[in-house]
């Protein structure tokens, strides 16, 4: 809704007061996936998944993010993993 930087930073702020979320961590990935920064994306994003493996959005959104930044066959390996194929 046009408040994406907003939402990157209460998302890092949750993240600073939380580092144990994955819930959190996900969502400041794709947060920076959707205002054009995958590339810092990624390790958010990987690291809710190693806070909370079986966390499904954080895994297809990682491959958004991979998908974003040219690295399409590492992207294809999570949207498998993901279960949701690819967008």
């Amino acid at each position: 809704m046009g408040r994406l930087p907003e939402a990157v930073a209460a998302y890092v702020e949750a993240v600073r007061l939380r580092p144990d979320s994955a819930r959190y961590h996900s969502n400041l990935g794709s947060a920076f996936t959707e205002a054009g920064r995958p590339a810092e994306a990624i390790p958010e994003l990987k690291r809710a998944l190693q806070l909370d493996p079986g966390l499904v959005d954080a895994r297809y959104n990682l491959g958004v993010a991979l998908q974003r930044t040219g690295r399409v066959d590492e992207a294809a390996v999570e949207y498998r993993a993901s279960g949701r194929g690819q967008p």
